[in-house]
């Protein structure tokens, strides 16, 4: 009761002050006048600010796979020797692949013989008048595949296609239907990025599959992947069988026999070497060759060159390409060409041509980069132009490396 009377005597004693009512319609004035102008710049602050937020829970929406693809398409675009310069759908030459077929029987169709023998003997073969041997699609072979392996010799361009080929697998980026080949999730890897002896073959699958993937990634795609795999949606392509030494290649056969013996229904695209696929055979593989390029292919590489060069003149075709050569010794001498230098006879003498291709520049840091890796190729390729083999134990190639780093003053720690 006392504060209500306490109330009421203060309101009867108001006054209206006409100073404070002044002052207080200037200071409200302003504050409209205040609002007024800072209020299309408040309003385009919240604008960005919703848009942002949306961005954000849009990437956090988008789904695993999507930005594993995104991941995928991207290790791919680098996976080839000029990687560094230019992205893989910018300078590829479309590969062709043969039609896989078996060996020659007793008894079999005489067409059948004569394509076989042009396969397995192309030097006896190339002064016949034989029918051109049958390709098979890369929309057909993604579609279709099971096992298929792409044997070959060094150089003939086996890695990048099967680079090209996870391209062509992969769905597009638009949201547009996945064609009748893209149907199957792609992954690669490359055989040496997987620790074998691992706990289960599909394990050490897996295990590689996620040091590719981003750490944010990982954890939501190793169920995906498994789930894949179980339902045969998942398409493996498989590099570097052909660049193992034969003690090396021996577990990771038997580990590729253990994986399709855990996951059968697996699809597999990889690559192999020209001579001892027979373990690849008797896994069920089938076997497909990239066969030498033709002048439509070499007039493509002539385009994308120059193209990728910005309109450079193209050296003359006869100065640099030859017949049946591989795609990598055809690169290696246009690139000779290009700068008029003389085209060696001997495939030992362009070892100079590879090393300023492949090496990182002489202003690359650290400064030792360059030199050090110059120096490690010349005494890799003499030793194994010196082991009966063919090829430097891992052990021999660790120890030419200690050396030259030691004689360049390189810590491990700094290497």
């Amino acid at each position: 009761m006392f504060g209500l009377l306490t109330t009421l005597w203060q309101i009867g004693r108001w006054r209206l002050e006409p100073i404070s009512l002044l002052l207080g319609l200037i200071l409200g004035m302003l504050l409209v006048l205040g609002m007024q102008q800072l209020w299309p710049r408040l309003a385009a602050a919240w604008r960005s600010l919703q848009q942002r937020a949306t961005a954000a829970r849009g990437r956090l929406a988008a789904s695993g796979s999507e930005r594993y693809q995104a991941e995928l398409r991207s290790h791919l675009q680098r996976y080839h020797l000029d990687g560094a310069a230019a992205h893989l759908s910018e300078i590829v030459v479309t590969p062709r692949f043969l039609q896989p077929m078996p060996e020659p029987e007793e008894g079999e169709d005489a067409l059948a013989a004569l394509l076989s023998f042009t396969r397995l003997w192309p030097e006896l073969a190339q002064p016949l008048a034989l029918p051109p041997q049958p390709l098979l699609p890369a929309a057909e072979m993604l579609a279709g595949a099971q096992r298929l392996a792409l044997v070959g010799l060094p150089g003939s361009g086996k890695s990048t296609a099967l680079a090209w080929l996870a391209l062509q697998a992969l769905p597009p980026d638009e949201d547009a239907e996945p064609a009748p080949h893209q149907q199957r999730l792609p992954v690669f890897l490359h055989i040496q990025e997987l620790t074998l002896g691992a706990d289960g073959a599909e394990t050490a699958l897996l295990e590689a599959l996620g040091r590719r993937a981003s750490t944010l990634l990982r954890p939501r795609l190793a169920a995906y992947w498994r789930d894949k795999l179980a339902a045969g949606e998942l398409l493996l392509f498989l590099d570097g069988l052909d660049e193992l030494t034969a003690p090396q290649r021996l577990p990771a056969l038997e580990w590729l026999g253990a994986l399709l013996k855990e996951r059968p229904k697996l699809p597999i695209i990889m690559a192999a070497p020209a001579y001892g696929y027979g373990p690849l055979l008797k896994l069920g593989f089938l076997l497909s060759e990239l066969p030498p390029w033709q002048g439509g292919q070499v007039f493509e590489q002539q385009r994308r060159w120059q193209a990728q060069r910005g309109g450079a003149s193209l050296p003359p075709l006869g100065s640099y390409w030859r017949p049946g050569q591989s795609p990598l010794l055809a690169r290696l001498r246009l690139l000779l060409a290009a700068e008029n230098l003389p085209q060696p006879e001997r495939r030992v003498e362009l070892l100079e041509t590879a090393l300023r291709y492949l090496l990182p520049a002489a202003d690359a840091e650290p400064a030792w980069l360059a030199p050090v890796a110059r120096e490690l190729w010349e005494q890799l390729a003499w030793a194994q132009l010196r082991s009966p083999a063919g090829y430097v134990e891992r052990a021999e190639l660790e120890g030419y490396a200690a050396a030259i780093l030691a004689e360049y003053e390189v810590t491990a720690s700094g290497a």
